[in-house]
């Protein structure tokens, strides 16, 4: 699955910030509905399939993929780089072949949440769009994690349709699921979480609000130096924005082995 160029930024010399740049997070994904509107967010996980949450597509009718996107109004993005300046292609819109929802998806219960869009076409790999990496080891076993991680995405979200027409990012600490339940009893007590589920956020005012629904929560590998996505936008508590609260994603090193049995070259 691309693990030779998967994680790696388009270059390397951008500097970090509270807004993407372009070639910054060439693996985002933009999912628009049949009626022409951007609803979610997802990643490139190879150049066929689009990793992203269940809820975002089941009864969303989602035709086609965006990739290499960073500013929405934008004909061309570009940037200014060691005083010269690099645009990135243009954006690739792809039509979506088929959808596959996890089978034991729970709306209700929010469990499960991921899915994957196989596209009709394989996307062209270049510096603007390249697959992010995957976890390694098998479900449920836990890794070492990193100290941070980052949530990116154009904040859209499917409960307020609000969004940023520019790519945005925010880094924020891992929360302990003993932790977090406390705050998701508060806003859905039949929800119990468990390790298919990962926790990060409740620092500055800063959570899955920074990002799509669908979008990656990822971190820099400290033994390849590449991205590697952790968890998939799952929900939020409802006072995002207005207190420090934990978000919720889905944990794709739980989910490995079922991605890999739908994703292939």
């Amino acid at each position: 699955m691309n693990s030779r160029t998967c994680g790696i930024q388009g270059d390397d010399r951008i500097s970090k910030g509270q807004v993407a740049k372009p070639f910054e997070f060439p693996w985002m994904a933009l999912l628009r509905n049949k009626q022409g509107e951007f609803v979610c967010g997802g990643t490139l996980v190879s150049s066929r399939f689009i990793l992203t949450a269940a809820h975002c597509i089941r009864y969303r009718y989602i035709v086609s993929v965006r990739l290499g996107e960073n500013d929405i109004n934008q004909d061309e993005d570009c940037i200014v780089l060691d005083g010269e300046k690099e645009c990135t292609l243009p954006p690739q819109d792809i039509a979506v072949e088929q959808e596959i929802l996890h089978p034991e998806y729970s709306e209700r219960h929010k469990k499960n949440d991921i899915a994957l869009l196989q596209l009709q076409k394989a996307a062209t790999l270049h510096h603007s769009v390249q697959p992010i990496c995957l976890p390694d080891g098998t479900p449920g076993q836990r890794m070492l994690e990193p100290t941070s991680y980052i949530v990116s995405g154009w904040g859209l979200t499917t409960e307020h349709g609000t969004a940023s027409n520019v790519l945005r990012y925010a880094v924020i600490p891992s929360v302990t699921l003993e932790r977090c339940a406390v705050s998701v009893r508060n806003l859905v007590a039949w929800v119990r979480l468990d390790e298919s589920h990962f926790c990060a956020g409740e620092v500055d005012q800063m959570d899955n609000c920074s990002g799509d629904s669908g979008g990656p929560l990822q971190y820099i590998s400290n033994r390849t130096s590449r991205f590697v996505q952790q968890g998939v936008v799952a929900f939020g508590i409802k006072s995002c924005g207005e207190k420090s609260e934990p978000g919720v994603y889905t944990n794709v090193g739980y989910f490995i082995s079922w991605i890999f049995k739908h994703v292939d070259e």
